[in-house]
């Protein structure tokens, strides 16, 4: 169960297949990163196929334990969210 949602803004390109996935749940602001509408706008095999989209890995996804569930196995660099880093719960 995908409980919350980590967009990495030092990470993401801009490229918004995250956004013509899951239009409800993605956007991109004004300096073209995206960030996070409606973290429950999309079901979960939405959300992990928008973030499976995204070319350079930029959204990660946790389970209700704080579980990595996306990417699974990939190294991330700095995987702790900073303050200007999207972040949203799921219900």
């Amino acid at each position: 169960m995908i409980k919350k949602i980590v967009i990495k803004r030092n990470v993401c390109i801009g490229a918004a297949p995250c956004v013509a996935v899951a239009p409800g749940v993605f956007q991109l602001d004004e300096e073209g990163k995206a960030y996070i509408v409606d973290p429950n706008a999309a079901d979960e095999d939405t959300i992990l196929m928008a973030a499976e989209s995204c070319p350079v890995l930029a959204i990660l996804l946790y389970d209700e334990n704080g579980n990595r569930v996306y990417p699974k196995g990939a190294k991330i660099e700095n995987e702790t969210p900073e303050e200007k880093d999207p972040v949203a719960e799921r219900k």
